[in-house]
């Protein structure tokens, strides 16, 4: 298992923190977005797993609200206003 955590260290340090900018960026112009319009560019499943990751931590920290309208659907990212911003 320590094994698995160390061959994606490189990508989890760098490559999520990337992402993680990538969807606040994205949320700051327009205060929601699509999960599935977000990784429509992306190249490699690295980067959709990585996308996945921020939004899990992004939501943990109570930043984005998450929506699924139905089983295996896509996901409505929404930016969570405190005080207008």
């Amino acid at each position: 298992f320590n094994a698995v955590i160390i061959a994606f260290m490189p990508f989890t340090v760098v490559g999520y923190a990337l992402l993680t900018s990538f969807l606040k960026n994205r949320l700051q112009k327009k205060r929601s977005t699509s999960f599935f319009d977000c990784i429509k560019n992306f190249q490699d499943l690295d980067q959709v797993i990585g996308l996945f990751l921020a939004v899990l931590e992004l939501c943990r920290d109570h930043k984005i609200v998450v929506k699924q309208n139905r089983d295996f659907g896509d996901l409505e990212l929404e930016k969570v206003e405190i005080n207008g911003k």
